[in-house]
């Protein structure tokens, strides 16, 4: 059953263990993690399913972490918290059978796999950024990489395979998409600034707000290059969940005080819509 759905920043500096002062820069953003904190703590999920652009990356796999116990940290950030969360391997084994149903792949990362990826076996800044504000409520995990070469379209089809796996199993399960907007609204952000940045954070947050998935996968690929973003994959795959499905969405914030976008939303679901079956207009 899926329970809801929720866009998240990873900036270490949102946590104010972290940040110190320079979190007041961001109280927008902490202020909307802190909400969605209370959102998971009302709904209760039994089950956690994350995408982030900094866990296993692969070119056209979608990478899902396969180790029965899954542990992360942010000692990257000076903080010395540290979290073990039980992977939910059901749901799992769900989603690869989806996936490769939709003609697409996917692949366990797991033990000693990790090092011919060039990657830790800890969970990535990705998951635990935001999991240090949503964890408060105990849950299985399940945690995704990204397959780096697929197109729009495939990224939003692994979504879909996932909702089909969701709707497979008898849990509560959230599914929680990791990425930051553009890495270059100002000068002296992360990559060189560049107006685009800006273009292609206010447009997708007008098109989350709105709706307007088909478009939102249709987004010019030259500006998303330009945006130098991390997040449009994660939130591909996070629409498809919500495939055949009517979404109530909300934008909760939007900021880029230190040349970064970080957004917030959270994704509703209700009745069963075909009409919103998108898939097969972006196979055509």
């Amino acid at each position: 059953m899926l329970l809801f759905g929720a866009l998240v920043p990873h900036a270490a500096i949102i946590i104010r263990e972290i940040g110190g002062e320079e979190t007041d820069k961001v109280t927008s953003t902490a202020a909307a993690m802190n909400r969605l904190a209370g959102i998971v703590k009302d709904l209760s999920p039994e089950t956690v399913v994350i995408f982030s652009p900094h866990g296993p990356v692969l070119g056209n796999e979608l990478p899902i972490r396969g180790d029965e116990n899954l542990e992360g940290d942010l000692r990257q950030f000076g903080s010395h918290r540290s979290w073990v969360f039980e992977n939910d391997r059901e749901l799992v084994d769900l989603i690869l059978a989806e996936v490769k149903a939709e003609g697409l792949a996917a692949t366990v990362v797991k033990g000693d796999t990790y090092s011919s990826f060039g990657m830790h076996k800890g969970l990535d800044h990705g998951v635990m950024v935001p999991l240090s504000f949503l964890a408060e409520t105990p849950f299985r995990l399940v945690p995704t990489g990204i397959c780096y070469y697929y197109p729009p379209e495939k990224q939003y089809a692994l979504g879909v395979a996932i909702g089909r796996a969701i709707r497979k199993t008898g849990k509560r399960v959230a599914v929680v998409a990791s990425g930051d907007l553009s890495h270059c609204l100002i000068p002296g952000a992360p990559v060189a600034y560049n107006p685009r940045g800006k273009e292609f954070d206010l447009l997708l947050v007008e098109l989350l707000r709105e709706n307007r998935v088909e478009e939102i996968v249709r987004l010019d690929p030259e500006l998303v290059e330009e945006a130098a973003e991390c997040g449009y994959r994660s939130i591909l795959m996070l629409l498809g969940v919500f495939e055949g499905l009517e979404m109530q969405t909300e934008v909760l914030s939007y900021e880029g005080p230190f040349g970064v976008g970080y957004a917030v939303a959270t994704f509703l679901p209700g009745a069963e819509n075909p009409a919103r079956r998108l898939l097969p207009v972006l196979q055509e």
